[in-house]
């Protein structure tokens, strides 16, 4: 029992209200909006109580300290926390509100030291509740401290929800996302509202103190229940990662040498902010005075694009980079500037000296031309993960595999639930779609063996085009079709390979072959597909029925779009009918929200367009690290989508394959013309669509996730390739050479490099692709239905363009190019008239095989 009996003592603050519990721990922990302080509702961040194994989550509330120490270096490490505290001040008789709340810590393991913590204000423009801990060593002897460590259990617990609206609408606005940045000064815990509406309640480092570790409790890890489990982060870390036996972390684990009558002050500090389309952990970060970064276009990024990295909140004295690389720097009063150009790929920590003798690391990774990586990926699926021919369900199938060991999972368990399947489609899906862009004639021929010998075989029933998600034992054959998940991986593979037939050929059938089974599927989707599914939640890959709609309105299909345009409409209207259509398999899954952003776009309902965008962009970071940055929140839901092996507990899975989809919410919402695009969304989506190319080796074979938790039991590059080709073969179908407005930047560009001399615009694309250039603040748009600019220059008064188009394929190819915004209404390319029609100028181009053109085109009217 608490020396301070039953009384929860409270403390308030500006925008921060505090009750405490036993052991000086914090039961509740009230914020208001700090834009709004007088008018706003308050919101409670702590977990509620909550048991997993022989562990409860109160012993982990924000206010716990984990203390390990040892008098020697033989002897082992003590781990002790704060079950009780004393009160020490205000006495009962006196105030709080002016001078803050003081306890006594009980460490009863280790006598030898005595811990105290004061909670108090700091005002400003933004207002701190800052807790000091001070910590003495009143033995006779020195004492190693090894672990220093703050558990932060907030409101991340999933659990107890349904997929009706109601219910949905319950988790979103009353639960929490924790979003994690461990960099020495510069470190954070970001704890984000669902629905990405304030407040949020942002922890860090004080004054002379910094975090070097974070992990999440194991027992927490390893429950049924649904959530992220409780993170811990540490000053010092030395002894938990003696005792867990874990290898060393991207920052090194420490300890601090107490002397006999020394004490050391460590500082945390707890701040309301805000994040929606402004970076405010960043703004509020650097109004406190504490190092923060802000990343361009990533924390991956090209070696021959380099990562531009901006510092605020301190004045940087010293970069210091943990390999070679070309580093450009500047600094002033206000922060600093660093841009990084390595000459190798892999990881690289970028460290900051700032002249208060603060370090501040950021970690990135740099990694191949994305094009030799989309090229590289599909070699290796080509030669790895293609099965013989050896007369089983299996024979031409493209199956999930270990990367490690480079074999291919084929155990039936695998395939008698859906995820044997789902991975064998997406890695098809890439490989599909990577031949529209840079074909193969092996790759096709393996593609077409894979439609006819395993697909149409063994999976989708050729009578009705139902997709079964499972292979039954013994005979092979698809069942459960009634799990819609499945479909539009099919109906996007038919049509990836209509888009090979029809530009470069190969293949063994007819373009509006491939694109009459697309439609099909789609519609044997809408009559089988929801039979074991909740139906007013969103799919991954869904979203690209409105380009199969457009190109069987194109090519004459006009049956199968009369059929299936009715059904696409009643979907979306039922998806634009809830508030909150998130959710998945489980009602935590991020992979419904480019279906609902894309319905509402198709009925153009303003409301759930803003709603669906603030709430994706709310399940990712800015925290730079480069599995965290830009990368959706994922972790195992007991959903039969993923590799059995292959996650073990819910240790977080970083840059998984929604992380691309859900980047295109952003890329899709730019057409609407805004003054500057939201720089947050800008870099969040940017981040996003780049991160995941970190998973994918130099010999072409990639990880499905990446999980930087030591406390999960698969920490590090999953060994399974997983369902990561639906998240590629997004970025394929979809890259573009982006150059944006920016209110703070002037331009930005993505995906290109972009020169503006006053007098003309050069645009040089490194995205891997090569089709589509927008530049959104001047106008003008640049589109190829085959080859790849190789740079385009156009006159600031946008009357000339100049384009040099490349051809990647070893035949000669007609290829239409179409141009938009330019300033007339009828154009001359190399001597032949076009007329504008709706905007737009379309010209069919030859393009010689494996050879570069340049095409010239002038306003004449």
């Amino acid at each position: 029992m608490d020396p301070f009996g039953e009384e929860r003592p409270e403390f308030t603050g500006s925008l921060i209200s505090i009750e405490f519990g036993p052991g000086g721990r914090m039961t509740q922990l009230w914020a208001v909006d700090p834009m709004l302080p007088e008018e706003g509702e308050e919101f409670q961040f702590i977990v509620p109580p909550l048991g997993f194994g022989e562990e409860a989550a109160e012993d982990y509330y924000p206010g716990t300290i984990l203390l390990g120490a040892r008098l020697d270096p033989e002897s082992p490490w003590v781990l002790s926390r704060n079950n009780h505290a004393q009160l020490l001040f205000p006495m009962a008789e006196e105030s709080l509100e002016a001078q803050g709340i003081e306890f006594e810590y009980d460490f009863a393991l280790l006598p030898e030291l005595r811990v105290t913590g004061k909670f108090y204000e700091i005002p400003g423009l933004v207002p701190q509740i800052a807790w000091d801990i001070d910590v003495r060593n009143r033995g006779k002897v020195s004492i190693e401290i090894g672990e220093l460590a703050f558990p932060l259990a907030f409101n991340n617990f999933y659990d107890g929800f349904g997929w009706s609206d109601e219910q949905l609408r319950r988790l979103w606005t009353s639960r929490l996302y924790i979003h994690k940045f461990i960099g020495g000064a510069a470190s954070w815990v970001f704890a984000q509202r669902m629905t990405a509406e304030p407040p949020g309640i942002l922890v860090f480092p004080g004054e002379d103190t910094s975090w070097e570790f974070y992990s999440t409790v194991p027992a927490s890890l390893n429950t049924p229940h649904q959530w992220e489990g409780i993170p811990v982060v540490y000053i010092y870390s030395r002894a938990a990662a003696e005792r867990e036996g874990w290898n060393r972390w991207v920052n090194d684990h420490s300890s601090l040498i107490l002397e006999a009558g020394d004490f050391r002050r460590f500082h945390m500090r707890f701040a309301t902010v805000d994040r929606d389309k402004q970076d405010g952990v960043h703004q509020a970060l650097v109004a406190c005075g504490r190092p923060s970064f802000r990343l361009l276009p990533g924390a991956v990024g090209p070696t021959d694009v380099g990562v531009a990295v901006e510092v605020g909140g301190c004045v940087p004295a010293r970069f210091f980079s943990s390999r070679d690389a070309l580093v450009e720097t500047e600094s002033d009063e206000e922060g600093g500037f660093c841009f990084v150009k390595p000459t190798d790929t892999g990881p690289f920590r970028l460290t900051v000296e700032d002249t208060l003798g603060r370090l501040s690391h950021a970690h990135l990774m740099f990694i191949e031309p994305i094009e030799t990586l989309i090229k590289k990926r599909a070699a290796y699926i080509a030669g790895t993960q293609v099965h013989p021919d050896d007369g089983s369900a299996l024979s031409d199938g493209i199956l999930l595999t270990n990367v490690q060991s480079a074999e291919q999972v084929v155990d039936p368990e695998e395939y008698s639930g859906a995820s044997g399947i789902e991975c064998s489609l997406a890695d098809a899906l890439f490989l599909a779609e990577k031949n529209a862009i840079y074909p193969d004639r092996q790759e096709i021929e393996i593609l077409d063996r894979y439609l006819s010998h395993f697909l149409l075989d063994d999976i989708q029933n050729p009578g009705d085009m139902s997709v079964g998600s499972v292979l039954a034992e013994g005979n092979g054959v698809g069942m459960y079709s009634g799990r819609p998940i499945t479909y539009p991986h099919v109906f996007n593979l038919y049509h990836s390979m209509f888009a090979v037939a029809e530009s470069y050929g190969g293949t063994s059938e007819q373009p509006k072959t491939y694109l009459s089974r697309a439609a099909q599927t789609a519609l044997s989707m809408f009559k089988f597909g929801w039979r074991h599914y909740v139906r007013t939640v969103g799919l991954l890959g869904y979203a690209r029925i409105y380009d199969l709609l457009s190109d069987l309105q194109a090519q004459g299909l006009h049956e199968e779009y009369a059929a299936l345009y009715p059904q696409v409409l009643a979907k979306a209207n039922d998806m634009v009918r809830q508030s909150y259509p998130y959710a998945g398999e489980s009602v935590l899954d991020t992979s419904g929200f480019e279906e609902v952003y894309s319905a509402a776009r198709f009925l153009q309902n303003d409301e759930h367009l803003e709603r669906t965008l603030r709430c994706a962009f709310a399940a990712r970071s800015l925290s730079p690290s480069w599995w965290w940055y830009g990368s959706d929140k994922r972790s195992w839901d007991g959903a039969d989508s993923t590799p059995l092996r292959a996650l073990i507990d819910r240790g977080e899975v970083c840059l998984a394959h929604t992380t691309i989809s859900n980047s295109l919410i952003f890329f899709e919402s730019i057409d609407r013309d805004y003054l500057a695009v939201p720089e947050a969304y800008m870099r969040l989506a940017c981040g996003g669509m780049i991160g995941p190319w970190a998973l994918i080796r130099k010999d072409g074979a990639a990880s499905m996730c990446f999980c930087p938790d030591l406390s999960s039991k698969h920490a590090g590059y999953n060994p399974y390739t997983g369902a990561s080709g639906l998240g590629y073969f997004h970025y394929l179908r979809t890259a573009a050479s982006y150059v944006l407005p920016n209110r703070s930047l002037g331009t930005f560009s993505f995906g290109c490099h972009f020169e503006s001399d006053g007098n003309s615009y050069v645009v040089r694309p490194w995205e891997g692709v090569g089709r589509r250039i927008y530049l959104r603040q001047i106008g003008a748009e640049f589109e190829l239905s085959f080859g790849k600019f190789d740079e385009v220059k156009m006159d600031s008064r946008k009357r000339k363009v100049e384009a040099r188009i490349s051809n990647p394929c070893d035949k000669d190819v007609t290829a239409n190019l179409v141009l938009r915004g330019l300033w007339g209404s009828r154009l001359s390319i190399d001597g032949k008239l076009i007329d504008a029609v709706n905007g737009e100028m379309r010209a069919a181009i030859a393009l010689p095989g494996k050879k570069s053109i340049v095409v010239t085109g002038t306003v004449v009217q």
